[in-house]
């Protein structure tokens, strides 16, 4: 009897230990092990008049044969351009037509496969295209009649830089966003709501997931995030959310804390209210913005907007795409915080464009407040991650 208290007793004690394996804290004032550092290496690409000098779908793609390319689509022209970095020259661009045979509509997201196999997102419609390197049709999927088997309807997926399409084999994995208004969104709506579902191409079959959306996206009254494959599990992070959503089978999730040092509070997003107040809540309040995976050093690296105060006189519209300041979060292979660095000065990096390549993380210099920014150039600067202990 004593000797099974004893074993009682132990089991017991061990709870917490094993009940961190669901959710992870570290604390995010603690000793930073590395931080980002500018370096004195830039980027630069001329580009012509009828190129727009931001983007908010800029991709690094890599060959087989080791060129490496940056991708980046001109949504005024409808054109993906490729510029090969090792050059600094455009290489091709491919441009997609809206309508007739070879029409794809609006493109506002892509994921590149190959130089001759791109795959293409239009806006509004839930369909998705492959064309080569002409802008030729070669594939369509067309996923307009799929309903959840709750009965819900999705909204059209957008293969950009905060959640890529994912190819594995002749599948799609995508995200899911239900369509409708999301104010009326809670859990007992959503309880039956899959955040991804994958498309067969062969048989043009949906199919979902068990994964459902975390309870804290209902608390906060948001439930826009980024995603990131890397290449073993998949990662999410919710705009109001500090805890970091990791799943290797979609089927269960797995919970990291990790608080930014410069976020003190989050606000729920707003339910109600008028446009200029919903659009000055969107400016002002702190955000988790995006995730992005470093394979070559195998780090994790989240961009966090700390928020800002927004005066009256402010051009809030230009707040909301240029944002003033944003830091960045390094983290390792098992989503531990590793540092935090804020990306200064303020009005200078463009928060939209970053990329990773072998030498480090590539963040736009072209943020229209910049003393420097030429609207004839994209302009990229280097940062090194920079080991402290």
């Amino acid at each position: 009897m004593i000797e099974l208290k004893k074993i009682l007793y132990v089991l017991i004690s061990m709870l917490p230990l094993l009940s961190t394996g669901c959710h992870r804290k570290d604390s995010a004032h603690q000793e930073p092990k590395m931080r980002l550092v500018a370096t004195d290496r830039v980027m630069e690409f001329d580009i012509d008049p009828r190129t727009y000098p931001h983007s908010d779908c800029v991709f690094a793609h890599h060959t087989s044969t080791g060129e490496r390319y940056l991708v980046y689509l001109n949504e005024q022209l409808n054109r993906i351009q490729f510029y090969l970095i090792d050059s600094l020259r455009l290489s091709h661009t491919i441009e997609l037509q809206q309508k007739g045979p070879h029409g794809v509509g609006l493109v506002i997201g892509y994921y590149v496969q190959s130089l001759d196999s791109v795959f293409v997102t239009p806006k509004g419609r839930k369909q998705i295209f492959l064309v080569n390197r002409k802008g030729e049709l070669i594939g369509t999927w067309d996923y307009s009649r799929y309903l959840t088997r709750s009965g819900m309807s999705v909204m059209p997926t957008y293969s950009r830089p905060a959640s890529p399409l994912v190819i594995m084999g002749h599948e799609v994995y995508m995200d899911n966003f239900p369509e409708g208004n999301w104010n009326l969104l809670n859990q007992d709506n959503m309880k039956d709501f899959p955040i991804m579902m994958k498309l067969n191409m062969e048989t043009g079959t949906v199919t979902e997931f068990d994964l459902r959306y975390p309870s804290s996206c209902f608390e906060m009254n948001d439930i826009v995030h980024s995603r990131v494959w890397d290449g073993e599990r998949f990662l999410w992070s919710f705009r109001r959310d500090p805890v970091i959503y990791a799943s290797k089978d979609l089927r269960t999730m797995q919970e990291f804390h990790r608080e930014s040092r410069y976020i003190k509070k989050l606000v729920p997003d707003l339910s109600s209210g008028d446009f200029m107040e919903l659009i000055r809540y969107g400016a002002s309040a702190p955000s988790y913005e995006k995730l992005i995976h470093d394979p070559f050093r195998g780090l994790y690296y989240r961009v966090v907007y700390p928020g800002t105060k927004v005066d009256k006189d402010m051009n809030i519209s230009s707040l909301m795409k240029f944002k003033p300041v944003f830091s960045v979060m390094i983290l390792d292979r098992d989503l531990n915080t590793m540092g935090e660095t804020l990306v200064l000065p303020e009005n200078h990096y463009y928060m939209e464009e970053m990329f990773v390549l072998k030498e480090g993380l590539y963040i736009s210099e072209n943020h229209i407040h910049n003393p420097s920014f030429n609207e004839n150039k994209l302009r990229y600067r280097l940062f090194h991650v920079e080991q402290l202990f």
